[in-house]
């Protein structure tokens, strides 16, 4: 599977568990046209980089456990300083509720202002 097909996989996957419209594992798959099996390893993936994902069989959909949402691509080096002043990314939050606690710089993920700072002082 090439990178651009995963990324967009995890985008869909995203928008899905933010909008609680996944439904099962099978409805899920069928949405995102793939196998149950691939839809394991997407999860998994997701998982990987950082999703806290679960499945709420009350409701019937996939969740994130705490907010947060999948985040790929290139930011302006303005954008970095100014993650870097503020301590973090906080990509539209509205409420402190809302705040995501994770950035993903140069293909790097940094929980919590983990190694952060480290980083961009190097």
């Amino acid at each position: 599977m090439s990178l651009t097909r995963k990324i967009e996989q995890l985008r869909q996957l995203d928008q899905l568990i933010r909008l609680h419209a996944t439904g099962n594992s099978s409805q899920l798959a069928q949405k995102l046209h793939i196998s149950e099996s691939t839809l394991f390893l997407l999860l998994q993936s997701a998982r990987d980089l950082g999703a806290e994902i679960s499945y709420n069989p009350y409701k019937y959909t996939y969740e994130y456990i705490t907010p947060m949402r999948f985040v790929f691509g290139f930011h302006s080096e303005e954008r970095i300083k100014l993650s870097k002043i503020m301590g973090g990314v906080s990509f539209g939050a509205r409420t402190p509720s809302q705040t995501f606690n994770s950035v993903l710089v140069s293909g790097r993920l940094f929980r919590n202002n983990i190694n952060f700072q480290h980083y961009f002082s190097l």
